[in-house]
């Protein structure tokens, strides 16, 4: 089932909780996260933001280069599209902000 798009609102606790879960994927003992590009870590961290954007009703795809794309359509196609991007993947003992903030934000 999709989200309510109507009635969709940012919320901070929401944003806290999903990048504390994404931070689990490549979690390390000093706090941060390791997770590189196609390791283990990476690919679970792309099957829990393609899991989200499949619950928020969007429809998902990955590119040949292993982009993941969601895509709702807009109620009128004469506007210009929004595109946000960002990334999961992160250098080893990296940040939880890290591009996650990016692509949970979008």
């Amino acid at each position: 089932m999709g989200a309510d798009w109507k009635n969709f609102r940012a919320d901070a606790k929401r944003m806290e909780e999903r990048i504390k879960e994404l931070s689990q994927f490549g979690a390390n003992s000093d706090g941060g996260v390791s997770r590189v590009a196609f390791s283990d870590a990476d690919v679970e961290g792309r099957r829990y933001i393609r899991s989200l954007m499949e619950k928020a009703g969007l429809k998902v795809r990955v590119d040949a280069a292993g982009n993941i794309i969601g895509h709702r359509e807009g109620r009128n196609p004469k506007l210009p599209v929004i595109l946000f991007g960002s990334h999961i993947d992160s250098v080893p003992h990296g940040g939880n902000y890290d591009g996650d903030l990016g692509v949970l934000g979008g």
